[in-house]
């Protein structure tokens, strides 16, 4: 069988709901009403997300994970240039992924990954911890994109967050011990002076809440908006988008690190200086919880990232046919067996779009009083490349109290 064509095509491996907007439920619209092509696999089909009294459903496994992954190459359909992973769950999938993508770099396939370590938030797990040391010893180091938020960003990087300098500090780690070419931290609550504002990792774990009873009405699941109510629930928030460049001399490029190489670490402590940019933007948001708003920025980034990646190969690709060199043939056949690096630019400008998307979306969910998120009634917002929210240079600077 020939091989089917998958320039551009994502692999989304995420979570799927009957009811609801999560996980892939959130994704693939944004991908098709950005004329993206994509495909999935749900870690997990539940009847409704997890912020219902029953959410029950059925789990993918690891060997199942591996039958998919079998059948699609099989039918010489596991080409897709890009590839995302949000909510996972069982250990037994996240490792069967893992083994995927070292396939993949082994075998010099060129792939863009957008990794979601999505693990938990406000101070607690909602996978097993199981996950955490997959993660560090398997998955990370794939990475292109890493999308943590602050509890994940903590967890994975060992780096307490008590103020802006310490956002230098986690991304200098995670920068250095996984060679992640570029990573968002989506959003932290940060006071006047700079310091967080919240509780971290590293606080005792906050107790579990009573249980909802099985026949809670769904009013419950509703914000106040009360007057009083709806003045309190804006707030905001800081992202931060860290780019590293490579640099051979810090720590060999993670195609090239060895399989039982659990830590993917610099040894020499001194060389743990990264050479990246970071940017930052505050942006109002709504205190309220809403479900599958990480998932729908990974898709947006993703879409945004890959139509503009299109229109810059586009441009490439006419100044080609006026012909090349067999030296140039030869250094793009060398460039095709490395990772895919994003020109900055672009990275920034899609991260903006997907804030900005993403942002308008929340509010208009919220001022329609609904559970879910509007996504079908944002659809002129998904495709928009709008931006309202601008990163600039973080100069990580604190005022001290």
């Amino acid at each position: 069988m020939s091989s089917v064509c998958m320039d551009y095509r994502v692999l989304s491996f995420q979570s799927h709901v009957s009811y609801g907007f999560v996980g892939n439920k959130c994704a693939m619209p944004i991908f098709f009403l950005n004329k993206v092509n994509a495909d999935f696999i749900n870690s997990v089909n539940l009847c409704a997300p997890s912020n219902y009294p029953s959410h029950v459903g059925t789990r993918l496994t690891g060997e199942e994970c591996d039958l998919y992954f079998k059948g699609l190459k099989e039918n010489d359909l596991l080409n897709h240039r890009f590839f995302i992973t949000g909510y996972i769950g069982q250990p037994s999938v996240l490792s069967s992924i893992g083994k995927y993508l070292l396939n993949c770099r082994e075998e010099a396939k060129q792939f863009f990954y957008v990794c979601d370590p999505v693990m938990g938030d406000n101070n607690s797990f909602y996978v097993s911890q199981d996950l955490v040391e997959i993660y560090k010893s398997s998955i990370l180091r794939h990475a292109d994109l890493c999308l943590p938020n602050i509890f994940e960003f903590e967890c994975l990087s060992g780096v307490p967050i008590h103020g802006k300098s310490d956002v230098k500090r986690g991304f200098q780690e995670l920068h250095a011990k996984y060679n992640i070419p570029i990573i968002i931290l989506k959003s932290v609550k940060l006071d006047k002076n700079g310091k967080r504002v919240g509780r971290s990792y590293f606080d005792p774990p906050t107790p579990s809440p009573s249980p909802r009873p099985a026949g809670a009405d769904k009013m419950l699941l509703r914000p106040s908006h009360s007057p009083s109510a709806r003045a309190m629930m804006t707030d905001t928030m800081t992202l931060f988008l860290s780019i590293a460049y490579e640099n051979d001399e810090l720590c060999s490029s993670s195609e090239e690190k060895s399989s039982s190489d659990s830590s993917s670490s610099c040894d020499d402590p001194k060389k743990a200086e990264v050479s990246n940019e970071v940017y930052s933007v505050t942006f109002p948001y709504f205190d309220y919880d809403f479900g599958g708003t990480g998932d729908t920025f990974a898709a947006l980034i993703t879409a945004h990232l890959i139509k503009g990646l299109k229109k810059i190969e586009g441009e490439k690709a006419k100044e080609a046919d006026e012909g090349k060199s067999e030296e140039e043939e030869e250094k793009q056949k060398e460039k095709s067996a490395k990772r895919m690096i994003m020109p900055k630019e672009l990275v920034k400008r899609a991260c903006e779009i997907a804030l900005t998307s993403l942002h308008k979306i929340i509010a208009l969910t919220y001022h329609e009083d609904s559970i879910e998120l509007n996504l079908l009634e944002s659809s002129d917002t998904i495709k928009s490349e709008e931006i309202l929210f601008h990163l600039a240079d973080e100069t990580f600077d604190e005022v001290d109290e």
